[in-house]
């Protein structure tokens, strides 16, 4: 268990585990929330040479698997 900020914490343990792949929930946030909250993914992106799976959960949730979804999960490979 890592105590700190979320990015420092995700890449010292994918340092540490030598992941091959990060895959991470995002909430696609944009805007004022983002510019407030900040992104956890993007802090990941721009510090890591590893491959991220970003995921919207907004995608998984039961009963919207049928239905298009307005923003897909990402793909996102460095």
């Amino acid at each position: 268990m890592q105590i700190g900020r979320a990015t420092d914490s995700i890449l010292h343990e994918c340092e540490a585990c030598e992941a091959d792949l990060i895959i991470m929930t995002t909430h696609a946030r944009t805007g004022w929330n983002r510019a407030v909250f900040g992104s956890v993914a993007m802090g990941i992106l721009y510090h890591t040479d590893r491959p991220i799976l970003l995921v919207n959960p907004k995608a998984e949730r039961a009963g919207e698997a049928e239905k298009p979804v307005k923003d897909p999960p990402l793909l996102i490979h460095t």
